[in-house]
């Protein structure tokens, strides 16, 4: 299905019975990234994923492709508006953390929860912290734009603490291989998000704020490494609202490497 915006055409998918879970994928991830922990939460929620401005089926109606972390977000208010009338919960996944926690800030009673896990927000890092992940951040970017794209998939896995050789995973999660198909959406992801991510300025006041009107479960995979930024961020949002660590099974993908065990942890959350 399509929601008709004023610059893209928004490709959106709803399986399920129950009340709306909204799911903001990671990096690249389209609509159907998470097609097994969907198929878990479709008997308790009506769940719905899309694929993000520039990504797969979702279309520009212009020439020109523009994204930033509030076009994001208006697009997720859109998608919310047109099709619940109260407010719903959220999972967001990396960048779809950073953009459900921006949605909220920017559209209030929008958004009743967020399952926060491992958002990309540099500017709540400690300033030395912070300096070197925009700095991870470009490199990768770098490498991916004018080297070989693969030497940069393959440091932006080890920058969020990935390493595909020796993550766990479930024995029956069916993990999609990197392959040239991906890359268009990689291409956009690289060229356009990482750097409306680094441009990005959302303080701890401001996740305070929302707090006020939306639950945020900030959230980290079990296996990811303490010393990553995406850890450091939820432990970060943690500390500022005086709330414990929620830990999901995996590491910073653990929603496609332990469909079953994520599903398990969302539903006893949002029951």
């Amino acid at each position: 299905m399509f929601l008709n915006l004023s610059d893209v055409n928004l490709y959106y998918e709803i399986e399920g019975n129950g009340p709306f879970l909204f799911i903001a994928q990671s990096g690249e991830g389209d609509a159907r990234r998470t097609s097994q922990l969907v198929d878990n939460l479709k008997r308790q929620f009506t769940v719905v994923t899309y694929d993000r401005r520039g990504l797969s089926r979702t279309e520009f109606k212009k020439n020109h492709e523009e994204s930033t972390l509030n076009n994001h977000s208006n697009d997720l208010y859109e998608l919310i508006s047109s099709l619940s009338s109260t407010p719903v919960d959220v999972l967001g996944c990396s960048i779809g953390a950073t953009i459900a926690l921006n949605t909220s800030y920017r559209y209030k009673n929008i958004i009743k929860r967020i399952v926060a896990h491992e958002p990309i927000l540099p500017s709540i890092l400690s300033e030395k912290d912070r300096k070197l992940h925009i700095s991870e951040l470009e490199e990768i970017r770098e490498i991916y734009l004018h080297g070989a794209w693969m030497d940069g998939i393959k440091k932006m896995a080890a920058v969020l603490g990935i390493n595909p050789h020796s993550q766990t995973k479930e024995a029956d999660a069916l993990i999609e291989p990197m392959t040239l198909e991906r890359k268009p959406n990689f291409d956009f992801f690289i060229k356009y998000d990482f750097q409306s991510i680094i441009d990005f300025d959302f303080s701890l006041s401001k996740i305070k704020a929302v707090e006020e009107h939306t639950c945020i479960i900030p959230a980290v995979g079990k296996e990811t490494n303490q010393s990553v930024f995406d850890y450091k961020c939820s432990q970060i949002i943690a500390n500022a609202l005086n709330k414990d660590l929620t830990y999901f099974p995996g590491g910073h993908n653990g929603n496609t490497t332990h469909p079953n065990g994520y599903a398990e942890m969302l539903q006893k959350l949002l029951k």
